[in-house]
């Protein structure tokens, strides 16, 4: 599995459900190859996180381009550009 964050902060005024769900509609999260869920998570200092888990690197790479472009066009609703971070996860079960 891998995991893509993307933290970001929105301008003051900006509805972050209208954001959420904008971005969603726009994204449309179920089509897209090999993710498995999203998540909005609001951190401490204000900022949101968008948590990403995908079936594999090379699939969430593959979406790059497109989720770049959404924030990218969505810039003007943010006071910064979004910060993404990235890692692979694995899991281990049994003794």
């Amino acid at each position: 599995m891998f995991i893509r964050r993307t933290t970001y902060r929105l301008t003051p005024g900006t509805d972050q459900a209208a954001f959420e769900r904008d971005m969603r509609d726009s994204i449309r999260p179920h089509e897209i190859e090999g993710l498995i869920s999203t998540a909005h998570v609001p951190n401490d200092d204000g900022s949101w996180t968008v948590v990403a888990l995908w079936e594999t690197k090379v699939e969430a790479m593959a979406a790059a381009p497109r989720l770049r472009a959404e924030w990218d066009r969505r810039a003007g609703q943010l006071t910064a550009p979004p910060v993404v971070e990235t890692a692979g996860v694995s899991f281990w079960e049994g003794a």
